[in-house]
């Protein structure tokens, strides 16, 4: 999986998955959400399943807030209140859109296919 289960949490990971995403030439999609969280825990698999379909053309990055300390300047610069939270990023790094707070596992589920719906996939725009 790209993000930590509870009781693996790497701060290291997470930050250098995130530098990736942001130094890379392709629009990405960051996962805030924190290892206590049972609702972040619960979409864990949807969120796999879409990287795994989706990587080639769409950064995936996945930031722990359970260290808010070292996370506070995305946390902030994002806006994000509340976990789990997605944050579509453009290709510079600039947020083109994000999910609000989830009401539940299909809410967020469908907040999530909304914002991949929002990326644009190369392949197609050749089409």
């Amino acid at each position: 999986m790209f993000f930590d289960v509870p009781g693996k949490h790497s701060s290291n990971r997470d930050e250098r998955d995130f530098c990736g995403a942001l130094g890379d030439s392709k629009q990405s999609l960051v996962y805030f959400y924190s290892s206590t969280c049972l609702l972040c825990r619960s979409v864990a698999p949807t969120v796999e399943q879409e990287r795994e379909k989706r990587s080639s053309w769409l950064g995936f990055a996945s930031v722990c807030t359970d260290d808010q300390a070292n996370w506070a300047p995305e946390m902030i610069n994002y806006q994000i209140e509340s976990v789990p939270c997605f944050v579509l990023l453009d290709k510079q790094g600039n947020a083109v859109a994000k999910t609000g707070k989830p009401r539940g596992k299909a809410h967020l589920t469908s907040a999530l296919h909304t914002l991949l719906r929002l990326a644009s996939d190369p392949q197609q725009q050749q089409q």
